[in-house]
């Protein structure tokens, strides 16, 4: 890992925080979401409707983070020129 696409264009001495199992912001979202869904959950613990709130709001999450994932990708995929260069001058990454 440790290097960034040639598509991309890395900030000035940095390298992106990544491990085996992703970003550490993907991470960090996927921590989020799941306390968003617990909390969901326990409007009705223990009840019937609480893997439904639970199962809802995953969706509801995950979707809008689908979304949000696609708009980047075609904000990066919009500043890329001929062989994946990045049409972007590296100043203003």
């Amino acid at each position: 890992m440790g290097r960034y696409p040639e598509h991309c264009v890395a900030p000035a001495g940095r390298e992106p925080q990544q491990s085996r199992h992703g970003s550490f912001a993907e991470r960090d979202w996927i921590a989020s979401k799941d306390a968003e869904v617990l909390a969901a959950g326990l409007e009705n613990e223990g009840g019937s409707l609480q893997p439904l709130l639970e199962a809802t709001t995953a969706a509801e999450l995950t979707k809008a983070r689908v979304y949000e994932l696609e708009q980047q990708s075609s904000i990066l995929t919009e500043t890329q020129g001929p062989d994946n260069i990045s049409l972007i001058p590296a100043e203003a990454a």
